[in-house]
């Protein structure tokens, strides 16, 4: 409990000492990771460099720069011991940095044409992949895979006409959910079943923003959005 009450005050008080977003900016928020009990925070300041701080058992570390010149708020993920950060550079190419065996790696360039900060999950299974997805330019999905041995797949277009940017979660074994906001207003979702793609599915709505999901626990999928008069609404997928 004392962990979860500091991480909400990491992220309010995060949330109270950020700079306004820049209009070149996209999607200005932070961004949580965890490599099993261990939960880490990522922001990026107004210099646009990507600022992270973490829980290491018995405090949380001061805020450290990570550098970089981001141009959207980041995406996290805890890999096994590793944790991944992607962003948005100021070429609109994704880059992504790794903390591994207590050292930070430099920043990496992706590629792609990013109009969306990214968004990243470990997909549920024994077979490690690591997703990353962004709207691109032509405001579709770009989805890029990460495959233990193989290393990225290169960018590819899922298609769609959507106003937001995207949001991933996996409930069950090589099962990945992507979610965006469409021109309607609307919630949006395609789905990959581990052998082939779902068309885009109108999930109604009228929300504002980008919509978040996580599957808390295999076989379910949460997606939040925020509505009318600002209210946070939900809508749960259980098997």
């Amino acid at each position: 409990m004392s962990r979860r009450l500091g991480l909400l005050a990491a992220c309010a008080a995060l949330l109270v000492c950020a700079s306004p977003a820049n209009a070149d900016v996209y999607d200005d928020n932070p961004a949580t990771a965890s490599r099993g009990g261990d939960p880490w925070i990522f922001a990026r300041a107004a210099d646009g460099a990507t600022y992270e701080r973490h829980w290491t058992g018995t405090a949380w570390t001061e805020w450290t720069s990570l550098g970089g010149e981001a141009t959207s708020g980041p995406a996290a993920v805890g890999y096994g011991g590793q944790v991944l950060v992607f962003i948005r550079g100021t070429d609109g190419a994704i880059w992504q940095k790794t903390y591994s065996n207590g050292t930070w790696s430099g920043w990496v360039s992706l590629g792609v044409y990013a109009t969306s900060a990214p968004a990243a999950t470990v997909r549920r299974g024994s077979e490690g992949y690591v997703d990353v997805a962004v709207k691109g330019g032509d405001n579709a999905i770009y989805l890029k895979t990460y495959q233990p041995g193989v290393g990225w797949h290169p960018w590819h277009s899922l298609g769609g006409n959507l106003t937001s940017a995207p949001a991933l979660s996996s409930q069950s074994a090589g099962v990945l959910n992507v979610f965006a906001r469409g021109t309607n207003g609307a919630v949006w979702q395609r789905a990959w079943n581990g052998s082939a793609w779902s068309d885009w599915i109108n999930l109604g709505g009228g929300i504002v923003g980008a919509p978040t999901t996580v599957s808390r626990t295999e076989n379910v999928v949460n997606v939040y959005v925020r509505g009318a008069g600002d209210t946070v609404y939900q809508r749960a997928w259980t098997a």
